[in-house]
Parts: C-alpha cells; structure tokens; sequence
C-alpha cells in the first residue's frame, strides 16, 4: 500500500546549463601530453567527452544561466524569489557565498537571501532538502540550483581523475503545491565523516592555508584515494538508498518511473540498476557525455529527461547520489504538471 504524504512543495520547472566548448578524451590527451588513449579510456572509464569552461569563467556564471532559464520557464521575475541556494564545491572565491555573485547576476537589486551549500556530490539533495523545509515554513518559491566548474581544480597530469569530471549546472524551482498535488513526498541525507579524505581538496583551507609549497605539491586540485573503494561503496550506499526510500513509503521499484542517479561513472549506473533490476528506460545516462557533474549530476540527469519528454505528470521519481565526504541523499517526489 502506498502511503505518502505531501510535504506540500512541488518542483515547479527545472532547467540546466553546459558550457558550449566540448572536450573530447583526445582533446585532453593531446592537450596535456597524457599517456593515454582514447579507447582505453572510453572502455575502462566509460566516458567519451566532456565539457569543461574557458579560462576566467566562474561557476556563478552557470548558476545565473540556470536561474534566469528557471525564471523564464515560470514567467516569475526575480523579484518574486524568496531564496536562493546554490549547491556547489567549485565556489567563486572563498567568501562570499556564489549565491550572492549568482544574484548579482541575474537578480541585481534583488533582495532575497541567499546561500551556498557544500555536500559534494550529494549537493543537489542537501540543497532540496533544505528548500523543501523553506517552502514548508513560510517561503512561496525557492530556486536550489547546483553549479560546479570542476574543471578548474582538476591536475591535469593527474589520470585518475583528470577525465572523470565535467562542468556544468542545473536546478529546479520549487514552490507550494497546488490543489491535489503531491509534490515532494520525502527527502532524507546521511554522512559518514571518517570517510572524508577518500576525495577531497585538501589545500585552501584552514588544515593547510595556501603557501607557495602548497601549491606546488599540488594540493589545491582533486585527490581521489582509493577509487575501488569509492565504487562499490556507492553501488551499494545507492542501492541501499533507493530501496530504503520506496520501502518506507509503501512504493514498490517498479512503481517508480524514473531513476534519477548520481553520475559518478556509466559503470556504477549501470551496476546499481542491475542491482535493483531497473531497467534502462526508466533512468537516464548522461556520463559518457557530461562526466562527473559532482553537485549538478541529479538535477542535470533530472533537466534532460524532462527535456526529452521521459518525465510525465504524475509519475513517482526517485533521485539518489552519494558524494565525497561522504555525504550521500535520497528523495522521492511525484513530477506535477
């Protein structure tokens, strides 16, 4: 039996943003003298090409691209916002929040507050767990955008992670549900922190301030420990996640009509729905084309489908990631009209 209750807030549109400038596996390669080759990585990684930013280009920039497409889709002004959270780990500068360059950007006079949050990968589900609850106590609608440019913290020498990740945003407008909506039914996050140096960057902050011998040690990009680890960990935390959710609220897997998964690679997709015995059509892979999104993937995952009409009114979604940290989220929603 089926049991839900409305939180009574809806995701109301969502819209995403890519850089325009593609990188192929052979364009990293021969840019940065790799020894590698495009078939290995496309075989083994899973991934063909990604897009990354232009030198300069700041995440806010991406951010403001997905709000001001939010808006236009709504038909609200920005005037009508009553926050704004922006989900990322790629901020701008150290202080102030992205949000707040984000509002310059697309929202200038405005006055709502606005916020950044950080859980990596799970950035997206933090985030609309935390606009879900404003929504509920009062606020009329909130844009929880996620933006990364991971780009710019990536070693380029380093072939663990140099052709994992991409840039990109994405993100959704939620607001109070109208009559005989559902909406978003339940959203829950989880964090292990001893886990917490299996990815990170570890330069930049208060552990190790930046310094000249820092950055030449290379501390200020992406370190990946232990990459086995991380993926059966989020095959099985993903897994683990997904059925706890539907479990819980009387849902079975195949109620559910989209599967929206944290893209950390084509391979972990593809083990967690043969884990649940999901079938392909219900979900939607992105990685071979985008890669690692880290905040972005969900709602990039979720922006596409809609776009190419997999998402229908009242079908019963399910959004999943695990990230660094480790942080890891599930939400379940019915998508309204």
């Amino acid at each position: 039996m089926i049991t839900t209750t409305s939180t009574g807030c809806r995701v109301s549109a969502v819209a995403h943003y890519l850089p325009p400038r593609v990188w192929t596996n052979q364009d990293v390669i021969d840019t940065y003298s790799l020894r590698l080759r495009d078939k290995w990585v496309r075989e083994n990684l899973g991934i063909e090409e990604r897009r990354w930013c232009e030198p300069g280009d700041a995440t806010s920039g991406l951010a403001a691209q997905v709000c001001e497409a939010l808006l236009a889709k709504s038909g609200y002004a920005p005037g009508d916002i009553d926050r704004l959270i922006v989900a990322t780990v790629s901020p701008d500068v150290p202080t102030p929040s992205t949000a707040c360059v984000t509002q310059s950007l697309f929202a200038k006079g405005a006055l709502f507050p606005c916020v950044d949050l950080v859980a990596a990968c799970g950035g997206f589900l933090y985030a609309l767990d935390y606009g879900r609850r404003c929504i509920q106590t009062g606020d009329e609608r909130v844009l929880v955008v996620a933006a990364e440019v991971r780009s710019a913290f990536l070693d380029k020498q380093d072939r663990r992670t140099v052709m994992l990740f991409g840039d990109g945003a994405a993100g959704v407008l939620l607001e109070r549900c109208r009559p005989g909506e559902v909406g978003v039914v339940d959203t829950q996050l989880f964090a292990d922190g001893q886990f917490w140096d299996l990815i990170s960057v570890p330069g930049g902050g208060t552990r190790q301030p930046t310094t000249p011998e820092t950055v030449a040690q290379g501390l200020h990009h992406i370190t990946m420990r232990d990459g086995g680890a991380i993926f059966e960990r989020a095959v099985s935390e993903m897994s683990s996640l997904t059925r706890r959710i539907c479990e819980q609220h009387g849902l079975s897997l195949s109620d559910v009509g989209f599967f929206a998964f944290h893209q950390a690679s084509a391979n972990i997709v593809l083990r967690v729905c043969e884990t649940l015995g999901v079938e392909l059509g219900r979900t939607h892979i992105n990685f071979p084309r985008v890669g690692n999104c880290t905040a972005a993937s969900v709602p990039l995952v979720l922006s596409e489908a809609a776009s190419e009409g997999r998402l229908q009114p009242g079908d019963w979604v399910v959004c999943v990631a695990t990230g660094g940290g480790f942080t890891a989220g599930a939400a379940l929603l019915r998508w309204e009209p």
